[in-house]
């Protein structure tokens, strides 16, 4: 696949010296191969469930699902991606045959329902208060990003999908931002926009988050676990980027109409301080005494990160269409036909304009740099998420399942208790073995059994009704949102 990566003959030290070096110095792949990696999940979800609601195996979505179900979609979905992120010869002919696949069943949809058929199930889907879609991309990218962070430590991992050092796109570039969008896209535009007793939970979970992000840093250093000090700085880490991001939207709180204005304005001003001198500030090799200097990559991408969350809210609108009431009595909401074809018309045009944006800021701006969340970085992650959220809501309408997968639901239900369970079972699994002398198939092998307990613990907790939420009483909080 490629040279193997040559370790020292060392302790402790020397090992974690190893696997940061192996995790550094990387300028991603390209936009085709990044595509395709994005849309595999939403077009394996799509040909489980459209295949099973042909054979009648497919039930509504409840909170009980049997381990039956849970195990053919690990089998369908998971095991898949994990071979396509992990091994050189699958991703490609993976994806022609599911482009292929997917044609094929589109095709026949369209033969067999006719437009009345998918005006309706498109109908169904417009009209939903709970957003499968949302669900279902939610899932995916914990699903995903689980996947990733332990795949990254061994070899079969391609290095071109590992974070850029410095401009460039890799795959794991786009986990903290698709955290920060699946999480501002859930805003309802009849949310309220602020009050006492809300601010005051929201800050509870901000401090919540702060915690585990102290936690994490102080188990780092006391565990001496490799460390990639250049992703987002000595101290900082994923936690306190999403707790401060979260406290930007307590403390300055902006309307939802004017939340897409501002967040253009705050990554315009961002990029042009980047571009006047910051950015190399950001990239520089050398780090200052100062506790700032030694966390330059997390407080200075603060505001585009803050500008990603605004942006993704102010799209989130464009979810919602306009609803006609049954009678003026009735709390009983309906699209019509013309209307459901309209929002679908309109999710559409918003992907064609961000690819259309995205190619402009990557020719004329700078290239894409996460470590600095600068202006392409910040257009990209709209853009791929985005076209994510596209590919869901045309897996729901050509599959005509309007729920999503029990998987996607479990992922979603308890996205920040999974994510620290992943976060756990990576760093337990570093600590048992050296992950840079695994073999190939060896990899994948403890790729896919950690993948089926990571699920299986989802499952469970979906399965028994356990949301553990930050705050019982605001389902659709901010911070599980974030993770």
């Amino acid at each position: 696949m490629f040279a193997p990566y040559q370790t020292h003959n060392g302790g402790l030290s020397t090992k974690k010296l190893d696997r940061e070096n192996f995790v550094s110095h990387h300028s991603g792949t390209d936009l085709t191969e990044l595509c395709a990696l994005v849309a595999l999940v939403p077009v394996l979800a799509f040909t489980l469930q459209w295949f099973c609601a042909r054979q009648q195996h497919y039930t509504h979505l409840a909170v009980s699902c049997s381990w039956l179900q849970a195990f053919g979609q690990i089998t369908w979905v998971v095991i898949p991606t994990i071979l396509a992120v992990m091994s050189e010869s699958a991703l490609w002919p993976l994806t022609v045959m599911l482009c292929v696949i997917t044609i094929l069943l589109i095709c026949w949809t369209i033969r067999q329902e006719h437009l009345s058929g998918l005006t309706k199930s498109l109908q169904r889907l417009a009209e939903q208060h709970r957003k499968s879609y949302i669900t279902s991309i939610r899932g995916c990218i914990l699903i995903c990003t689980a996947i990733s962070i332990l795949a990254v430590d061994f070899q079969a991992f391609p290095r071109r999908y590992c974070k850029a050092e410095k401009f460039g796109h890799g795959l794991m570039d786009l986990g903290v931002g698709s955290f920060i969008f699946s999480s501002s896209i859930a805003s309802r535009p009849g949310d309220q926009q602020s009050s006492l007793q809300t601010n005051s939970r929201s800050m509870q979970n901000n401090f919540l988050l702060l915690a585990l992000g102290l936690a994490r840093l102080l188990s780092v250093k006391s565990l001496d676990y490799q460390e990639h000090a250049s992703e987002y700085g000595v101290h900082w880490n994923f936690f306190l980027t999403v707790a401060a991001v979260s406290t930007l939207t307590t403390i300055a709180p902006i309307p939802k109409p004017y939340s897409f204005a501002a967040g253009c304005l705050i990554s315009a001003i961002h990029q042009l301080a980047l571009s006047r001198g910051l950015i190399d500030i950001v990239h520089a090799d050398e780090r200052g005494p100062q506790l700032w200097h030694l966390n330059k990559e997390g407080l200075l991408s603060v505001p585009g990160y803050w500008a990603l969350s605004l942006l993704s809210t102010g799209l989130s609108r464009h979810l919602h269409p306009q609803l006609q009431a049954q009678n003026p009595g009735s709390h009983a909401t309906r699209v019509s036909g013309r209307q459901a074809w309209l929002w679908l018309g309109r999710l559409l045009t918003v992907a064609a304009g961000l690819w259309g944006t995205l190619f402009v800021v990557l020719h004329w701006v700078q290239p894409v740099s996460r470590r600095a969340c600068n202006l392409p970085y910040v257009v990209w992650s709209l853009t791929l998420n985005w076209t994510m959220l596209v590919l869901f809501v045309c897996g729901s309408l050509f599959s005509r399942v309007d729920a999503p997968l029990d998987l996607m639901s479990a992922c979603s239900s308890n996205m920040l208790p999974l994510f620290l369970l992943a976060n756990l079972f990576t760093g337990a699994v570093n600590l048992m073995l050296d992950s840079l002398l695994v073999p190939d198939m060896q990899a994948i092998g403890i790729v896919c059994l950690y993948m089926v307990l990571f699920c299986c613990v989802a499952f469970g907790l979906h399965s028994n009704n356990i949301q553990l939420k930050l705050d019982s009483k605001q389902a659709s909080s901010n911070v599980t949102k974030h993770a």
